[in-house]
């Protein structure tokens, strides 16, 4: 596939260095804001301090001038994110500008071909003195002429001009869905998985989603909340079910968890559409894998 010189390698680089700078400006708060916040509790116990009396104090922290600093790079961070989403846009667009330089090549083909194929069919009515057409709609190509029909061979082979055709709207789709993809990437996203390590490689795809540290903060939070709950519902860490007394079926409440993380456009987590669904994982039985019973026939609690 032929592209403009370096067009691709200059968009993906300028997208790389930004997301780099994405990721410094955001570890750089985080450890700007956690340094403010200790800074206050010094500045708090050192002002103590001087009410008590206590000697001479050591010298303060800067707060303000801290302060000062966090602003301003929070200040920065909503003109690095446009560019950020500029920069997606970018990339997205000149690899759909390279489908489509193939898709006008693929084109000019497929002109070339049904030209010179209306001009066969046209040599061919001028020596039968019937009018031919190609009917495509059916199994395989068919020279139609009055009441007479040629097929073209069993297995009917396909009209290379529907090859061609089909191959122009590939490339056209394909060059459509990678905008649309890129629009929909700069106003946020979700993925899924089971695990940490899961999420965080789907994550890592995404040049606007979440930082890993916000990845694993946000799981550890939820996991825990899942744990929780599970163990509430089974403290014996036993599932029942059936009829109850001699009809229940006792076995390990073992728990599988999906997790969805959501993001809005800044990359921040959207924690009210993110979260995660437990369930009783299938258990094996005699080596075949067994489904695992709703939990409304759960029976009860009690060992």
């Amino acid at each position: 596939m032929s592209i403009l010189p370096n067009a691709s390698d200059k968009a993906a680089a300028e997208l790389t260095k930004l997301q780099a700078a994405r990721i410094l400006l955001e570890e750089q708060l985080a450890s700007d804001e956690a340094r403010l916040q200790e800074w206050r509790a010094q500045a708090a116990e050192l002002e103590l301090a001087a009410l008590l009396d206590e000697g001479e104090a050591p010298a303060r922290p800067d707060v303000g001038a801290l302060e000062a600093t966090i602003a301003a790079k929070k200040a920065a961070r909503p003109k690095l994110l446009s560019k950020l989403r500029e920069a997606i846009r970018g990339v997205a667009h000149v690899k759909a500008e390279a489908l489509r330089r193939e898709t006008a090549r693929k084109q000019k083909t497929l002109d070339v071909y049904a030209a010179e194929r209306q001009k066969l069919l046209a040599a061919l009515e001028a020596f039968t003195g019937a009018r031919w057409l190609v009917d495509q709609s059916r199994e395989g190509p068919t020279l139609l002429g009055g009441a007479v029909s040629i097929r073209t061979g069993e297995p009917a082979p396909v009209d290379k001009g529907v090859l061609l055709s089909a191959e122009v709207a590939d490339l056209m789709q394909r060059a459509a869905d990678i905008e649309s993809e890129a629009a929909r990437a700069c106003e946020g996203g979700a993925v899924s998985g089971s695990t940490l390590e899961e999420l965080l490689t789907a994550v890592s795809v995404h040049p606007l989603g979440p930082l890993p540290s916000a990845v694993r903060a946000w799981f550890s939070e939820t996991e825990g909340r899942e744990a929780a709950q599970w163990q509430n519902q089974f403290p014996d860490g036993i599932f029942r079910a059936g009829g109850g007394g001699a009809h229940t079926v006792a076995t390990p409440a073992t728990r599988q968890t999906a997790f969805t993380l959501t993001w809005n456009r800044d990359g921040v987590i959207d924690r009210s559409r993110s979260g995660g669904v437990s369930s009783l994982a299938p258990l094996m039985d005699g080596g075949e894998p067994r489904p695992a019973v709703p939990l409304s026939m759960y029976v009860s609690r009690a060992s």
